[in-house]
C-alpha cells in the first residue's frame, strides 16, 4: 500500500492518507500483534488491555492480571502491558462518573514518555475519567486530540489542542474543532487544507512544571541522558559524569518519579523531544540531538522541532548529530538554555481548558 501511495500525484495521495486515517484504515493496518508468542498469552494480555480502557474495570483489570500471573510466567514484555493496562485503568477509575474521550499514542508499552502526557496534563485540569481513544482507531464520538506529532490522524470530531505534525507532506482534517496547535508550521498546513486559521500555539508539554511542580534545589552535578525509545538499541559511550534515563514510562507516578530526577541534574541531554521540552518547561538546562548514522529513527522530516519552537516563542532549534562515542563532545557546544515566557504558559494552559469546554460543549 505504500508503494501504492508513493506513486499517486500529491493531492491525491494526501488525500488517500487522509481518508485511510480518518476511517481507522491505517490503525487496522498498523495494529500488529501484542507481545506474546503463545496464542493463549496473547489473547489474554489483549483481554487485559481492553478491559483497563472500560470505565469502571480497575478491579477487573486486576483480577486478569492476577489470572495472568497465577497461570503463566510474565516475561518483561508481558509486565510492560500490566503497567500501560495499570495506567488505563488509572486514568478510565477516577471517582467521577463523568467522562471525556482523549487519543494519544499508546505503545510502545509500557508507554512513551511524551505520548502519556496527554492524560497527564488533561487529568491535572479536570476530574473526569479520561477514556482511551485509539489514535489511528475509528472514532464514534468527540474526542480531545493534544499531545504529539498526531496531526495526521484528526478526524472530523476531534477537539484538537496544541498538537503537532512530523512532516508537512500530509493534509489535515479542516472539519474538526481547533483551540490550538503546536505551531506555525502545523497552523500553515491546517490552512492550506482548507482548515480555519489558527494562531494560538503551543504544545501542552511546556506546563509539565505546573502539571507536577518540582522545586529545583542544589543539583548533582551530572549529566542525565535520554534516548528517544527509537534509539534504545544503539551502542553509546556515556561520559563518566553521565547517567542514562530510561524514557519508557506511563503512570504519572513514574513520571513524577522522573521529572523529580530530572531536575536533581546539572543538565539533561536527550533525543526525545518531549524530555527536551520538560527541561524547558522546569528550567533544566538541556541539548537535543540526534546520532550520526541514526538521523532516519525518529519518524518524519525534522519540522516538528522548528514548529515547537516557534509555538512555545523561542529561538529555532533543531537537534545536533553528535558521534556515538559522548566523550569526544563538548557538551558546552551542544546544552541550551532557553526561557519560556509566563505568558506562554498561561497561553497553553488556557488552551488546555478551552479544549475541556469546548468538549463539554
Amino acid at each position: 500500500l505504500r508503494k501504492i501511495e508513493s506513486a499517486l500525484p500529491e493531492d491525491l495521495r494526501n488525500r488517500a492518507r487522509l481518508m485511510a486515517d480518518s476511517s481507522g484504515l491505517t490503525g487496522l493496518l498498523t495494529s500488529g500483534n501484542t507481545v506474546s508468542l503463545h496464542p493463549a498469552q496473547e489473547a489474554a494480555i489483549k483481554k487485559i488491555v481492553r478491559t483497563a480502557q472500560i470505565a469502571g474495570a480497575g478491579e477487573k483489570t486486576e483480577e486478569l492480571i492476577a489470572e495472568f500471573e497465577n497461570n503463566f510466567r510474565p516475561r518483561p514484555n508481558e509486565r510492560n502491558s500490566f503497567e500501560a493496562a495499570r495506567t488505563f485503568a488509572h486514568y478510565a477509575n477516577r471517582e467521577s462518573k463523568e467522562s471525556i474521550d482523549l487519543a494519544w499514542w499508546h505503545r510502545p508499552f509500557p508507554g512513551n514518555f511524551g505520548d502519556w502526557l496527554s492524560p497527564l496534563v488533561f487529568a491535572a485540569h479536570t476530574d473526569k475519567r479520561i477514556l482511551f481513544q485509539p489514535v489511528a482507531g475509528v472514532a464514534v464520538r468527540k474526542h480531545l486530540v493534544s499531545l504529539g506529532s498526531i496531526g495526521r490522524f484528526i478526524k472530523s470530531n476531534s477537539v484538537v489542542v496544541g498538537t503537532g505534525i512530523s512532516t508537512d507532506e500530509i493534509e489535515l482534517n479542516h472539519k474538526a474543532k481547533y483551540i490550538s496547535v503546536r505551531g506555525p508550521i502545523t497552523a500553515g498546513v491546517l490552512k492550506k487544507s482548507g482548515g480555519p486559521d489558527i494562531e494560538l500555539f503551543g504544545d501542552p508539554g511546556i506546563i509539565m512544571s505546573r502539571v507536577i511542580p518540582v522545586e529545583r534545589k542544589k543539583t548533582n552535578g551530572r549529566t542525565a541522558f535520554i534516548r528517544h525509545f527509537s534509539h534504545k538499541q544503539i551502542p553509546m559511550v556515556l561520559n563518566d559524569n553521565m547517567d542514562e534515563l530510561d524514557v519508557l514510562m506511563s503512570h504519572p507516578d513514574s513520571i513524577t518519579h522522573f521529572v523529580t530526577r530530572l531536575n536533581e541534574y546539572d543538565n539533561v541531554v536527550t533525543s526525545a523531544m518531549h524530555v527536551f521540552i520538560t527541561c524547558q518547561s522546569y528550567g533544566i538546562p538541556c541539548g537535543l540531538v540526534t546520532f550520526d548514522g541514526f538521523e532516519e529513527n525518529v519518524h518524519g522530516n525534522g519540522i516538528k522541532y522548528g514548529d515547537y519552537a516557534q509555538g512555545a516563542g523561542l529561538a529555532h532549534v533543531d537537534p545536533i548529530a553528535v558521534p556515538l562515542n559522548l566523550t569526544k563532545v563538548d557538551l558546552d557546544n551542544i546544552i541550551t538554555d532557553h526561557k519560556i515566557s509566563k505568558a506562554k504558559f498561561d497561553e497553553v494552559e488556557a488552551a488546555v481548558k478551552a479544549g475541556l469546554s469546548a468538549f463539554d460543549r
